[in-house]
């Protein structure tokens, strides 16, 4: 409730905060024109103005909301999904309205409702459900309300707003919003009578407004509801007690003229399996309907676990990073989160890794309950998830607030923006206007790579967060010539104790393989530590990387005709694996360095000049062997890849499916837990890590230079 003092909520939706806030929405969504064919760039082109316009005919009730665009999408084998645009104006307004009115409104819906709400996810969805499997409800009524969106009545919704916001002026402006035409392309208009506007920044919110009276006729029955937007699922301890639930669920939709698709209705035990919200239920086991989507539909205790050193690699990986693709062959597909994926997706499965609102037309129970053990506490969320492109010809665009992938009119992901903190692109395709602001928006990088013929890398990255007095202390330490070394020498000495431990690691397996480079990186790395200047720093690194290569040659098969490091292009199968894995390794270093405000270009142990990321090479270092050599010796020793893998004409280069393969091995390691070293806390995965030494960097270019110790492995 509000105090005596708090403003009318049309009032506070109106101010210049709030009015600014729902522009910045709408321009971050990038989506199209409305029917006066107003554009989001050309209204941003005078939107102070036309926010106090906006602001002056809605206090003055002059305020008109123009007719909705019927937009119709076509989706390679369904039926067309029909949007009803606002224009731009409009958009803002009721953006600015759904800030206001969301504090309000969410704290009254129930715990079990998880679509469109801030801090629910579809992860928390899975576990809820795990979790009422877990005590004994292991029959399932899985429901799907028939055309639901478009066919809320508006009397009951009206209602309800009523009961909760105390602001007729409010709730005359959602009514009016309510009632828009829909105008069609050739200009005629269509009356609307019922239902929320697909494509109105507002209808999610009213959605579960309206649906949350489902909710709470269901909340008191002996069973446990999930519910995700209009997909909802009942757990019950029995077949009649889920029927019951069903019923009730039916007799609450039909009062309201609505009523439940019964092709997609049914009750089922968890040992038969289902699939809900994009996850395989069979059992007490769960998976990822989409290979590679974990991160965005299973609790993170759920995702599969790294395999220990003398196993195979799986094709299941804890972290966040799907690839997009075209088609689905027994192998994990690459249009969704590759690096992540159960290995055998059924055809369809290829298409679209739709983590945060899947369907339940595509989603049933049995599939969600494959992969449900919940965590004693809440686990931490994953850090930079990254969707690699690697299907050549690939289209990357958006639909409304999520980035979809498709090809030749396939859709082969469709993953929520708020989802994905980096895209790497790998291969030739096309990017759009919208996608790159929607990218910006979300503070997400963009990564163009190098391709085969050489052509030049690009970083796609917001301009905001530059924090000036950082970068500026970054500059002033470019001329402290004893920082600089100190922190150089930290950096090569946790490279060469890291490098040293790999090989120890891998030489237990070899031991006939050492000849002494052991002793000579021990030599080095004390000697290092006497280094009178950086030149002779760099020096020693290069003869400790030489030595390196030359240790892990004897750890590799020598079918795979690897003796030492050369890149630029490499020419053999493990130097291209290697330059793969540092690329990954580099831009995750340098997105984490941008978004912490520090300028990339200047570092330390690596000399400044132009075109490099000097920042980004210095803290990658010492992680190199335990991030990437670790994960290609791992991935040689899988039964099914071989040197006949690759192309035999050109070694150098990975085959497609190779390198999705092994993106999948690096995402696993990133998410893996990195161990103890004995001293400050230990951070959870290898991407925090990264982190944390950033955050260091910036806490020593300002002042604090012994907060940056790189981590030891033992």
């Amino acid at each position: 409730m509000g105090t005596a003092n708090e403003l009318p909520l049309l009032e506070q939706a109106l101010s210049d905060d709030r009015l600014l806030a729902g522009w910045e929405r709408v321009r971050a969504n990038a989506g199209g024109p409305g029917v006066d064919g107003v554009t989001v760039e050309q209204f941003g082109g005078k939107v102070l103005r036309a926010l106090a316009g906006l602001r002056q005919r809605v206090t003055a009730s002059h305020y008109q909301a123009l007719p909705l665009r019927r937009i119709e999408i076509t989706r390679p084998g369904k039926a067309p999904r029909v949007l009803a645009v606002p224009c731009v104006a409009d958009r803002v307004v009721q953006s600015a309205v759904a800030l206001t009115i969301s504090p309000r409104l969410d704290p009254g819906f129930e715990d079990f409702s998880f679509g469109y709400r801030p801090g629910r996810s579809v992860p928390r969805a899975v576990q809820h459900l795990a979790e009422a499997r877990d005590s004994g409800l292991v029959w399932v009524a899985e429901a799907d309300i028939q055309s639901c969106f478009d066919r809320i009545p508006w009397a009951a919704l009206l209602q309800r707003l009523g009961e909760v916001l105390p602001d007729a002026g409010l709730l005359a402006l959602i009514q009016h919003w309510l009632s828009l035409p829909l105008q069609w392309p050739d200009g005629h208009q269509q009356v609307r009578c019922m239902g929320v506007p697909q494509g109105s920044p507002l209808s999610p919110l009213l959605s579960n407004v309206f649906l949350d009276g489902m909710d709470k006729e269901l909340a008191a029955g002996p069973w446990r509801v999930i519910r995700y937007a209009d997909d909802f699922v009942i757990a019950a301890a029995s077949r009649e007690e889920a029927r019951r639930g069903l019923a009730q669920a039916a007799r609450w939709l039909r009062r309201l003229g609505l009523r439940l698709n019964l092709d997609k209705t049914r009750v089922i035990h968890f040992d038969q399996g289902f699939s809900f919200l994009g996850v395989r239920f069979r059992g007490r086991q769960m998976s990822a309907v989409q290979p590679g989507a974990e991160p965005w539909v299973l609790p993170r205790a759920t995702q599969p676990r790294p395999h220990s050193p003398s196993s195979k690699p799986a094709q299941h990986s804890r972290s966040p990073a799907p690839t997009a693709r075209a088609s689905a062959p027994a192998t994990p597909p690459s249009a969704q989160p590759e690096p992540l994926g159960p290995a055998a997706p059924s055809p369809n499965a290829a298409a679209s890794a739709q983590p945060s609102q899947p369907r339940a037309a595509d989603a049933t129970l049995q599939d969600l309950q494959r992969l449900s053990v919940a965590p004693p506490n809440e686990p931490s969320p994953p850090r930079l998830r990254t969707l690699y492109l690697t299907e050549p010809g690939a289209y990357l665009h958006i639909d409304g607030e999520r980035l979809l992938v498709g090809k030749a009119g396939e859709e082969l992901a469709n993953i929520p923006a708020e989802k994905v903190d980096q895209v790497v692109a790998d291969a030739e395709g096309a990017v759009s206007f919208g996608a790159l602001r929607l990218l910006l928006r979300h503070d997400a990088t963009l990564l163009l790579t190098p391709g085969a013929s050489d052509d030049p890398a690009g970083l796609l990255t917001p301009i905001n967060g530059r924090q000036v007095q950082l970068r500026a202390a970054q500059f002033a330490r470019l001329s402290d010539g004893p920082f600089r070394l100190a922190l150089a020498k930290r950096i090569v000495q946790a490279k060469i104790s890291n490098a040293r431990t790999v090989l120890r690691r891998y030489r237990r397996f070899r031991p006939e393989g050492d000849r002494g480079e052991d002793q000579a990186l021990q030599r080095l790395h004390a000697q290092c530590a006497q280094a009178p200047t950086l030149e002779a720093v760099r020096g020693y690194e290069g003869r400790a990387a030489r030595l390196h290569f030359e240790a892990l040659a004897t750890l590799i098969d020598p079918r795979w005709g690897f003796d030492s490091r050369n890149r630029q292009p490499p020419q053999d199968p493990v130097n291209a694996l290697l330059s793969y894995g540092y690329t990954v390794l580099f831009h995750n270093v340098h997105t984490f360095i941008l978004r912490r405000g520090l300028d990339p270009f200047v570092g330390a142990l690596h000399a400044p000049r132009d075109g490099h990321a000097a920042l980004a090479s210095d803290l990658m270092e010492p992680y190199r062997s335990l991030i990437v050599d670790a994960t290609v010796v791992r991935f040689l020793t899988q039964d099914d890849l071989s040197p006949e893998s690759f192309d035999p004409d050109h070694p150098g280069r990975m085959p497609l499916e190779v390198k999705r393969r092994f993106i999948q091995a690096l995402e696993r390691k990133l998410a893996s837990p990195v161990g103890r070293d004995g001293s400050q806390e230990e951070p959870a995965d290898w991407r925090r890590l990264i982190e944390r030494d950033v955050n260091a960097w910036a806490a020593a270019v300002t002042g604090s230079p012994d907060r940056y110790q790189p981590w030891l492995a033992r």
